[in-house]
């Protein structure tokens, strides 16, 4: 049986176009580098990560960006021969978009746009393109529109309020598509948590009036008792046998309404009534099943099992950066990866020397071997459970009074302790995070076998309801530490095991 989510982990405010038999889609990446995650699938259910519109500091500043912060929101659209991805800086210079022929290669240098707002989308018609926001315009909070010159990113007409929505708090993530003799203006309201839904609206001429679906919203969770929530920030696409499918954002709740895998993909199939409106599901919510017809050769949902000795000539694009790097503080080996500290902890408002990669299952085991080269008291090099700079967990190996301890320590807010602590005398370490849906738990050993968890903390206290920063998820880090820049470690045989 196929299962949502189809893209698990933090991969939130999905958007998808067709090109021919090859589908692709993007999400936020906010604070996370390289920007805007691209992935590739055949049927809609099994996706790969092919790489990131967002590669190079010149195409993407994170400075000193704030946790949620970073780039939200993207849309990515097909026209002419040419992909466009769009999508918001809130850190540093505001909405923008980038362009490439080749959707597994570099795109270009960001074209800027003069808009205020967020959540930008195109909607191409022949030679002429539009460009969508959530801005004011006319005195009118909601949706705003104008053409674009998509050379320079310039407006080659008046930007005008299109949609206020049905009166649901934060309309935004905005798309538009020409189905039959209709223009449907659709988009998210209810604000991207608890009260999150998707309604839609259709017109004749695309600068409105839009009149809104009698049965709006069209999808959402928030009446119904289930694990899903949040549902909604929406886009629809067509398949190549003309059915239509929607892909949109939802969390998966633990007990208690907390989550703290972050907002991730799912689908559904979508249906046209008779008066030609889209009909979700069937009654507009979302379940863990995707009750399709065909699932296109698709296999059934396997574990998942992710192994990295870091012997490739580049990093695999699981691993990503929290913001822009400074400096390359990191050199893959034939058996490893040798990391350097910068004198940034991962408690700090810069980029940390730390690679890390989203947590995409509820019950999971992580382990990595580190090799240890300290030169100080207080080096360190060790793995991490990371919502971000003010929510981690972290189990690692510490210099104290020259000699190696294992510490594993939990940063909550103000809170900031260190709950175990034992002496280690040899500089080489298995280093574990084992997870269910309630717990981390934190361990060590010389060796797999030897590996004792000794110490736990609960998963609600890196979730979006505990947290500061609401829009992430968690990500298991590999991490070194050093005041004076002078402490080494080198990770290997890194092994993230769905269980």
């Amino acid at each position: 049986m196929i299962q949502n989510p189809i893209i698990p982990g933090f991969n939130p405010d999905p958007s998808i176009c067709r090109v021919g038999e090859d589908y692709f889609l993007v999400t936020s990446s906010f604070e996370y580098f390289p920007g805007i995650p691209i992935y590739h699938s055949k049927n809609l259910l099994e996706w790969e990560l092919i790489g990131h519109c967002l590669t190079r500091p010149s195409q993407l500043c994170l400075d000193e960006a704030y946790p949620s912060s970073g780039l939200w929101a993207p849309t990515i659209r097909y026209h002419n021969g040419t992909f466009y991805m769009t999508t918001t800086n809130m850190a540093h210079g505001g909405n923008f978009y980038v362009t490439t022929k080749d959707p597994y290669g570099e795109w270009s240098d960001p074209i800027w746009v003069d808009i205020s707002g967020i959540d930008p989308s195109f909607y191409f018609e022949g030679d002429r393109a539009y460009y969508t926001t959530n801005a004011e315009a006319e005195g009118k909070k909601g949706i705003a529109m104008a053409e674009i010159d998509l050379k320079t990113g310039k407006f080659k007409s008046e930007i005008k309020h299109i949609w206020s929505g049905t009166g649901g708090l934060a309309p935004e993530g905005a798309h538009i598509y020409k189905i039959g003799e209709y223009y449907y203006l659709m988009i998210a309201e209810g604000g991207t948590h608890y009260g999150h839904m998707e309604t839609i609206a259709r017109c004749r001429n695309i600068w409105g009036e839009y009149e809104a679906c009698p049965h709006n919203p069209i999808m959402t969770n928030r009446n119904i008792f289930s694990k899903i929530q949040a549902t909604g920030h929406a886009d629809l696409v067509q398949t190549s046998k003309g059915d239509w499918r929607i892909v949109f954002l939802a969390i998966r709740n633990t007990a208690g309404m907390f989550h703290h895998l972050g907002r991730e993909t799912f689908l559904l199939p979508v249906e046209w009534d008779q008066d030609g409106w889209p009909v979700v599901n069937g009654d507009g919510t979302a379940g863990f099943e995707i009750n399709i017809k065909e699932n296109d050769g698709a296999i059934a949902e396997k574990l998942y099992d992710f192994y990295d000795n870091f012997d490739s000539q580049s990093l695999h694009p699981n691993w990503n950066f929290v913001r822009t790097p400074k400096d390359k503080f990191f050199e893959l080996t034939h058996n490893g990866v040798l990391m350097k500290s910068n004198g940034v902890k991962i408690s700090d408002l810069n980029s940390p020397a730390m690679l890390c990669m989203r947590q995409q299952h509820f019950n999971v085991e992580v382990s990595c071997q580190i090799t240890f080269f300290p030169t100080d008291d207080g080096d360190k090099a060790g793995l991490t459970a990371y919502r971000n700079m003010l929510y981690y967990y972290e189990v690692a190996i510490i210099r104290d009074q020259g000699k190696n301890k294992i510490a594993i320590r939990k940063k909550i807010g103000d809170i900031d302790i260190v709950v175990f602590e034992e002496d280690f005398c040899v500089d080489e370490v298995i280093l574990s995070i084992k997870a269910d849906e309630q717990n981390y738990y934190f361990g060590f050993g010389k060796n797999l076998e030897s590996i004792k968890y000794v110490a736990q903390g609960r998963t609600q206290f890196l979730s979006a309801e505990a947290s500061e920063g609401v829009f992430t998820g968690v990500f298991f880090g590999l991490f070194v530490e050093s005041d004076n820049k002078s402490c080494k470690a080198k990770f290997s045989k890194y092994h993230y095991r769905e269980y």
